[in-house]
């Protein structure tokens, strides 16, 4: 092991864009097809996932229908729940393929743990394409079930009360920096996966 991680015992993962491929624009653009209302069009990433609503959703805080509702009214679209549901999946993509063997070998170094801001939709169609991958993990923590979510310092310090892992010994991978800025503020040490990065890069440190 390199010494730079030398006393890493845990790791929490981030799950998209880090274990499992997501591509918001599919869904923008979707939704934009369904929409009569321009402002979806022009809409980035960024402004639609920071909605204030989009969080209490992703915290659990309101229900599906409630927030289906809400993506009706704000961007005029008529098409039915099932409908807009579709297309809000279609972000997902999958598992990198080398998810799974990575994983495998992070467990021979320490107990491996899953943080992910998610919603129930989302949740509910990853789950099933996930079902032998999440298997592989001593802890599974999704923001619309613990109803907390990154960068609140709140889902860090409930993690590490939950899972028993010690922040000066746990890792914490993300492909945000507000997430890894957050992480560091509670005393974990953090990789940033980004475009030069990947969780493949960081096992050269194991």
């Amino acid at each position: 092991m390199n010494n730079t991680y030398k006393n890493i015992k845990y790791f929490i993962f981030d799950f998209g864009n880090v274990l499992y491929e997501v591509q918001h624009n599919n869904m923008i653009y979707g939704l934009a097809k369904l929409s009569g209302n321009n402002l979806i069009q022009t809409a980035n990433r960024k402004e639609l996932m920071s909605d204030v609503i989009y969080d209490k959703f992703e915290k659990g805080e309101i229900s599906r229908i409630d927030f289906l509702n809400y993506l009706k009214n704000k961007f005029e679209i008529k098409a039915s729940n099932d409908e807009i549901i579709e297309v809000w999946d279609t972000c997902l993509i999958g598992l990198y393929d080398f998810s799974y063997n990575a994983i495998l070998e992070f467990k021979k170094f320490g107990k491996v743990a899953l943080l992910s801001n998610t919603d129930e939709i989302h949740h509910e169609y990853f789950s099933r394409q996930c079902v032998d991958f999440f298997k592989l993990f001593d802890k599974l923590y999704f923001s619309h079930l613990i109803h907390k979510r990154k960068p609140d310092l709140d889902i860090y310090e409930y993690v590490l009360e939950n899972s028993g892992f010690l922040a000066e010994e746990t890792l914490f991978i993300d492909d945000l920096e507000a997430n890894i800025d957050a992480a560091r503020k509670v005393g974990m040490n953090t990789y940033w996966i980004n475009k030069d990065f990947s969780i493949l890069d960081l096992l050269y440190f194991f």
